[in-house]
């Protein structure tokens, strides 16, 4: 091939590559849609370079900041980055924006030390640290029950066992005949704790009615997401009555505000606890 042809050639795939480059480019220009959180996650990672030395940009978090930098600039900063929104969980903005609050945790402090508000001794900030030191806290401090400790008239029952199952039915006695009187009772479960109920009869004589105030105490009990759907323990209650149904096997209170009828407790008779 000779040097023209070759020439020729040359000037034929730049003029290709020229032509659907460019009718390429301008295509994918003018047909796609800018991506908001591109732009977002832009916007806020030049926003946090510009705190901090040029040379110290390949790592924001231990970056030096400008002599120049101001606390207004850091919170514009910070306002710009709060725009990140990811898109799903795992998603990589997620991960891109926590970089750049610890960025800006950084500049800070730096900010701090030099306008004497701490000393330049204080530990940096790590929000991701923090909020995970702060979950687990939660997550302990709801594994930890206060323990109940009974009294010895309270009406208990725990390991299929009823104790002071007399001081029960004579409050179910004094119900009925229109007398004033108080219990509590406790019913333990193994792994949840202690489920509490306070129990008052009271009686009008204006209008000759009796009811039963119930007061649900769940402050010794761990409460699960399905607990919702039993609504007797949201909320003080307030029954007509309380009696002892053999037929089904329960004390049960009845009329009551969000239920017609509740099983307090089982009936076991002394033959059962052998």
């Amino acid at each position: 091939m000779t040097m023209t042809k070759k020439k020729r050639v040359l000037w034929l795939v730049l003029l290709v590559f020229i032509t659907f480059g460019t009718y390429g480019c301008a295509k994918e220009t003018t047909s796609s849609v800018p991506d908001p959180s591109v732009q977002a996650i832009k916007s806020a990672g030049d926003s946090v370079k510009y705190l901090f030395i040029q040379s110290d940009w390949d790592s924001l978090t231990t970056a030096r900041i400008k002599t120049t930098t101001t606390q207004e600039q850091i919170d514009h900063a910070a306002k710009l980055v709060s725009r990140i929104k990811p898109k799903g969980k795992g998603d990589a903005n997620t991960f891109f924006g926590l970089g750049l609050v610890m960025a800006i945790a950084n500049a800070q402090k730096q900010l701090d030390i030099r306008n004497g508000k701490i000393s330049p001794t204080a530990k940096q900030y790590n929000p991701d640290k923090n909020a995970g030191q702060k979950e687990t806290a939660v997550k302990q401090n709801q594994n930890k029950l206060p323990k109940y400790i009974p009294k010895k008239d309270d009406v208990i029952l725990k390991n299929h066992v009823l104790k002071n199952k007399d001081r029960l039915e004579d409050f179910i006695k004094n119900a009925q005949n229109h007398k004033e009187s108080k219990i509590r009772v406790v019913k333990y479960d193994e792994l949840r704790g202690a489920l509490i109920y306070d129990l008052q009869s009271r009686y009008d004589e204006k209008v000759n009615q009796g009811w039963i105030d119930v007061k649900p105490d769940l402050n010794y009990f761990r409460k699960l997401k399905s607990d919702t759907q039993d609504v007797f323990n949201n909320a003080p209650q307030q029954c007509g009555s309380i009696s002892k149904d053999k037929e089904n096997g329960y004390y049960i209170l009845k009329e009551c505000r969000t239920n017609w009828e509740y099983r307090l407790l089982p009936i076991i008779n002394d033959h059962e606890r052998k």
